[in-house]
């Protein structure tokens, strides 16, 4: 099947098409097991996300569709752990003169941001000195804590 688009310049009718390319469920539970073998849950790609990268996988001419995904979590999601979370937020923490140690609050959770940890920033002080959402795109959020 191809897709079949006409321009009119200049009084010229100038054509141009593209194949359409199908790709089986075959190839994606493949590509699947492919990222599954390599410690990526596979889980968290939609069947259209797994298809877009076996075309960008046929287009560069790639083995696997694995470095496409890792480009792709490295891309949108760097922080990926909730040790990276506090590593992150340690590394750009902005100190004043107190140690600080954190901890994170529950699960991987989302907003409308997007996908973040929600990390206690507590002293010797007070049991809550900041409250933070680090997301995994990389943005810090620090949350209005009342004395």
């Amino acid at each position: 099947m191809e897709k079949i688009k006409r321009e009119y310049v200049k009084g010229e009718v100038k054509t141009t098409s593209t194949m359409i390319q199908f790709i089986s469920m075959a190839e994606v539970e493949a590509a699947r097991l492919e990222l599954k073998a390599n410690q990526i849950d596979e889980n968290q790609f939609s069947d259209g996300e797994i298809i877009l990268a076996i075309q960008q996988k046929q287009k560069i001419g790639a083995q696997t569709i694995v470095p496409i995904v890792v480009d792709w979590l490295i891309e949108n999601n760097f922080i990926v752990t909730a040790p990276q979370a506090i590593k992150y937020l340690v590394d750009n923490a902005n100190y004043d003169n107190q140690p600080l140690s954190y901890k994170v609050v529950g699960d991987l959770d989302y907003d409308t941001n997007g996908k973040f940890y929600l990390i206690v920033a507590s002293s010797l002080k007070r049991k809550v000195e900041s409250l933070y959402k680090v997301y995994t795109n990389g943005v810090i959020k620090e949350l209005w804590v009342e004395n």
